[in-house]
């Protein structure tokens, strides 16, 4: 026999998962609204977007899908990629002192990880056709 949650309490706990989502939403949509103007060549309001939601995904400590985006975007669009990466660089500087809320450990895992793929993507010629990266 089941229980009914009474209305009040049910709504509660509505509120609560629909804000525990609104980080990873607000990302998201920062994350896919710098995409959309980097192809309307917008590149400095997507570097805004990116770092907004790069902001987002570290306020729930979830920086793993900003790397994930990055690793889609290195394989499908290389002009994505660096767009992302200049993003996350200049985070990551404007962050160093004070860790952006991250654990230190987090922060600094973050940190190794974007000037290892920044460097691992400045050797790695890029043999999509049309690209100016391989000429």
């Amino acid at each position: 026999m089941s229980r009914l949650i009474p209305t009040s309490a049910a709504l509660l706990l509505l509120a609560v998962a629909v804000a525990a989502q609104a980080p990873a939403a607000a990302a998201n949509d920062a994350m896919n609204s710098g995409v959309t103007r980097l192809e309307r060549a917008e590149y400095a309001a997507a570097l805004k977007d990116f770092d907004t939601a790069l902001d987002a995904y570290a306020a729930e400590q979830r920086l793993d899908h900003a790397q994930h985006e990055y690793m889609r975007m290195f394989v499908g669009n290389r002009h994505h990629a660096n767009a992302l990466m200049k993003a996350m660089k200049a985070w990551v500087l404007k962050h160093r002192t004070g860790t952006a809320g991250l654990p230190r450990a987090a922060f600094a895992a973050f940190d190794a990880w974007v000037q290892e793929r920044d460097a691992l993507a400045i050797a790695t010629v890029n043999l999509v056709h049309n690209s100016p990266d391989w000429k």
